[in-house]
């Protein structure tokens, strides 16, 4: 019996956050196109509630091709790929490679432009650059800071960040209401507050609504579902502002500064409206300027919005990797 090839994966953890949702979408995409999937991860915990309730996951955690094991301690033979993500998993993988391990076969997948700041985890993801082996960057924001850092020996492949943006979809029509509701999250500032204490004398044009702490991916649907504005307030160095696009999808109107984590998916002016970043008086100017924003421009900002998130799909990143693996082939 022909053994499949394998697709060995390192996750820090089961907890849903975005770089580890990412990770797994890399295992759906290996698994589809025929790879059998071992997951390697820190301890024997498994996979738990929120991890589960993402779309896709559980489906792929019941396949029989994949299995978990305990442990950053993969096991590759000649053919096989290994995948990881945080940069301190490749000093606890190496040892685990075979001598004559083709580091072609090592994937490392960037997701943020932190790897070139020397203060970042001590310097561990910037020296990784230099290591021969594949990599994968989540976007051209990313490639262009790590790019005169990199082993130039080695493909270094664009695959733009792939997201369920049909899973936060809702279709809208018209401009905004007389009271506009706006929505927030204070996960990396508080901002939105700022902005809510600011507008408050005029209570009767603005509703806000917030998400304080950790969410459910449908808590979050609800809330992009609900508001007409979205007050992005992404952190000064990340790979991917997830919100933003999301609230994208779900029609609502983005209003965000330029901080690198977004460029991937914001044309200011076109499907978003730009501020200074953590500059209240600039967010609370948007936001009457969309107020009294006439329906076409609000219908514009919409519709371009939508054709946005239509180009940040899985489908669109499994096509990628695919190539890249014919490549490496």
């Amino acid at each position: 019996m022909t053994r499949l090839k394998t697709f060995w994966a390192l996750t820090p953890t089961f907890n849903p956050v975005g770089g580890v949702i990412k990770i797994f979408d890399y295992l759906r995409h290996a698994r589809a196109l025929g790879w059998s999937v071992n997951i390697c991860a820190p301890d024997s915990t498994s996979p738990h509630g929120p991890l589960l309730a993402v779309p896709g996951v559980r489906g792929l955690l019941d396949d029989p091709a994949v299995s978990l094991r305990e442990g950053l301690r993969p096991a590759p033979r000649m053919g096989d790929l290994v995948f990881f993500s945080w940069p301190a998993h490749y000093v606890m993988l190496e040892p685990y490679l075979p001598r004559d391990f083709c580091r072609e076969r090592v994937v490392h997948l960037v997701q943020n432009t932190r790897h070139a700041n020397p203060d970042w985890i001590g310097g561990v993801g910037l020296r990784l650059l230099g290591r021969p082996m594949t990599r994968i960057v989540t976007s051209d924001a990313v490639g262009e800071m790590i790019a005169p850092y990199v082993n130039t020996r080695f493909a270094t492949r664009v695959i733009e960040l792939g997201h369920r943006t049909d899973y936060f979809a809702r279709q809208r029509v018209g401009g905004l209401p007389r009271q506009v509701k706006v929505a927030y999250t204070t996960w990396k500032s508080d901002l939105g507050d700022r902005v809510r204490a600011r507008l408050r004398p005029d209570g009767q044009r603005w509703s806000f609504r917030a998400i304080r702490g950790p969410a459910t991916w449908s808590q979050l649907r609800r809330l992009y579902h609900w508001c007409d504005v979205f007050l992005g307030t992404p952190g000064p160095q990340e790979g991917h502002y997830l919100p933003g696009l999301e609230a994208m999808a779900a029609g609502a109107l983005l209003v965000i500064p330029d901080v690198e984590g977004n460029r991937a998916y914001c044309r200011f002016g076109e499907n978003c409206m730009q501020v200074t970043y953590e500059d209240v008086d600039a967010y609370v100017e948007a936001l009457r300027g969309l107020a009294a924003a006439p329906v076409q421009r609000v219908e514009a900002l919409r519709a371009a919005g939508y054709a946005e998130g239509g180009r940040h799909t899985l489908e669109a990143e499994r096509a990628e990797f695919e190539r890249l693996l014919g490549d490496l082939e």
